[in-house]
């Protein structure tokens, strides 16, 4: 009661609506995850090409020398989504506030699951195709905005706060200082790896900057021929202080460097070319370098800026030199680079910034060429569906594929077939190679598959018994045996003395067979139909009473199958017989107003069961009937 009076003592507090609330941190803090999803996560380095790394680079896909390196991947849209809900949530009033806490914690902690799975699966990509990955300072605070979120609404599940907490007060209150104390640990540790980790980045982008001022080196090591690569290589060299001071200024001051004029001799750069193909025959690569160190050793004191540079970009231009800026202008690319042939002439063509001139006093010679591709090894081949194991199992028209690979030259996940469910006896499914993996075998194996499809029939399915015609004599007498046996223990345990069996003769069948197949319950229901002849004799000393009464019995079987070899296939253990009873009336009397009767599981006539086996059932059954009635002996005369 004194805390409520405290709250209270204070009217014109209570009035004032707090903004340093719970739900105002939280919605500032999502927006925040929801402005990382565009910012560069992770930063991948490729020969000297930098690549910022973000959400929407994932969404977009990746796309290197006309081809696509990364498939998009929209399924990381939810890196968006999933704080836009959160934004959604701390909104509305339409849930209670822990259910909205709860929901808000569960998509934040889905979020950060997603985001360490896209670090994992950016680093896995970059280390395949040896390449350099770094986390970015923006990754962290992402991180660290995500986990104050979950820290926030876990408090407030517990019941250490609401959401229109006033976190003044909050922070003011001794008995909450263990959590601040706790989510203050955790924010400091996280802001301490990022600051670590910016300050390692600076540190190898300063080295490499100044590693770039002492170039020794051989034709081997000229940079690819990359235009994105060769320009963002050349400002990583830059250190990184300078470049948060200088900005974007200093970045255009580079590019247009690049493209300078130069008043110096000509410099013809295809005598620097070279165009080289490795591999084997149809799978070859190829890759085209200019040799920027002999041209450097030979041209480089003769190159220098304008004046229009200088002037223009003043100090700005120590940062870099006459021949950084001439490499980065001038690109050369191959129009084919993967999967090539002996024989196969390929093109090279040069891209030269037009402003070249304008900033470099040199003048360059250029011109696009082809070249035929040559000295690729010779491919082997190989059965790649040798070691494969196709194997059928299930029930058809519901029949499946496994596919299983044993060797170890490709693995389960390169085949694909056509169809792997819904299979019959004589259907035929296509198992075919992922064409992708074609070029890996061959720098890998030195051979490729020599086919990259086969198909298989589909064999040694079971399959419901659908017609009467499918069952053989043989599987017939078997169940007709087991209803003979049925029947005669059911009369040695429940018919009296009076009762005799005469005749018990096997009428034909009833087959039912289910309309949809899909559905789950009973496929089908085989019916053996009996005509049964018992004596009934009675007498009170008055009267008697010697009949033969006739009883149509049913024994049913469900489930009966086609085996491979043509056989049926049945459990005759699994059975049922007629609940309904059928009364024989002797007219004797017994006392107290009835008669003597005899009581039999059965009907008196075919048609009631009849009416009770197919016709209660073909709203969801097919039915096929077959009875003949004149296999039934002539009726047992009458003993007088």
């Amino acid at each position: 009661m004194e805390e409520n009076k405290v709250t209270n003592a204070a009217p014109e507090a209570s009035e004032k609506k707090p903004r340093f609330t719970v739900k105002n941190i939280l919605r500032i803090l999502t927006v925040l995850c929801m402005i990382f999803v565009f910012c560069p996560a992770f930063l991948v380095s490729c020969s000297g090409q930098d690549v910022n790394v973000n959400v929407m680079t994932a969404v977009e896909g990746v796309k290197a020398y006309g081809e696509t390196v990364v498939k998009p991947q929209p399924l990381m849209l939810l890196c968006l989504l999933l704080p836009i809900a959160v934004m959604v949530l701390l909104f509305v009033k339409k849930f209670t506030e822990k259910l909205n806490s709860t929901i808000i914690l569960g998509c934040t902690a889905v979020d950060l699951v997603i985001w360490f799975i896209f670090r994992g699966a950016v680093k896995k990509i970059a280390e395949e195709n040896y390449c350099t990955f770094k986390t970015t300072p923006w990754f962290v605070l992402n991180v660290i905005a995500m986990l104050l979120i979950i820290i926030a609404n876990a408090l407030i599940l517990l019941g250490k706060m609401q959401m229109d907490t006033d976190l003044a007060v909050f922070f003011a209150n001794g008995g909450a200082k263990e959590a601040i104390e706790g989510i203050a640990k955790k924010v400091t540790h996280a802001a301490t790896a990022a600051t670590a980790t910016t300050t390692a980045t600076a540190a190898t982008t300063a080295t490499a900057a100044t590693g770039n001022d002492d170039k020794t080196g051989t034709a081997t090591d000229a940079p690819k021929a990359n235009p994105a690569g060769n320009v963002v290589g050349k400002i990583a060299a830059i250190p990184t202080k300078l470049l948060i001071c200088v900005g974007a200024a200093v970045i255009a001051v580079i590019v247009i460097i690049v493209v300078a004029v130069n008043a110096g001799k000509t410099i013809d750069v295809n005598k620097y070319l070279t165009v080289e193909a490795s591999g084997y025959d149809g799978y070859g690569n190829a890759t085209v370098t200019v040799d920027w160190d002999a041209i450097e050793q030979k041209y480089g004191s003769k190159i220098s800026f304008t004046g229009a540079a200088r002037s223009e970009y003043g100090s700005a231009l120590s940062m870099v030199t006459p021949m950084d800026a001439l490499q980065a202008a001038m690109v050369v690319d191959l129009d084919e680079d993967s999967n090539l042939s002996n024989g196969q002439t390929i093109t090279y063509t040069w891209t030269v910034d037009p402003e070249l001139t304008k900033y470099l006093k040199c003048k360059v010679k250029y011109k696009d060429g082809s070249y035929t591709v040559k000295d690729l090894t010779e491919v082997g081949s190989f059965d790649a569906f040798a070691n494969l194991d196709v194997e059928f199992s299930g029930v058809a028209p519901n029949g499946s594929a496994n596919l299983n690979y044993t060797s170890s030259e490709l693995s389960y996940y390169d085949f694909d077939a056509d169809k792997l469910s819904g299979l019959s006896n004589g259907d035929v499914i296509t198992v075919t190679i992922d064409e992708s993996i074609i070029p890996s075998c061959a720098e890998r194996l030195g051979k490729v598959p020599e086919t990259n499809e086969k198909q298989y029939t589909v064999t040694g399915l079971q399959s419901y018994l659908t017609n009467l015609s499918e069952i053989t004599d043989e599987d017939l007498a078997v169940m007709q045996q087991q209803a003979s046996d049925v029947y005669n223990a059911s009369v040695a345990k429940e018919w009296s003395e009076t009762s005799h069996l005469e005749n018990f003769t096997y009428l034909g069948d009833y087959l039912l067979t289910s309309k949809n197949a899909d559905t789950w319950g009973t496929n089908n229901y085989l019916y053996l139909v009996y005509k049964v002849q018992a004596r009934n004799e009675y007498s009170d000393g008055k009267e008697s009473y010697n009949q033969v009464n006739d009883i149509y019995w049913y024994i049913r079987f469900r489930d009966l199958m086609i085996g491979e070899d043509g056989r049926l296939v049945v459990d005759v253990t699994d059975y049922a017989t007629p609940y309904n009873r059928y009364t024989v009336d002797s007219g004797i009397s017994a006392g107290w107003f009835s008669t003597y009767c005899w009581y039999y599981y059965g009907y008196g006539t075919l048609e009631e069961l009849y009416k009770e086996a197919v016709t209660a059932n073909i709203d969801a059954y097919n039915h096929q009937d077959n009875i003949d009635e004149s296999a039934v002996p002539e009726p047992v005369a009458e003993e007088v």
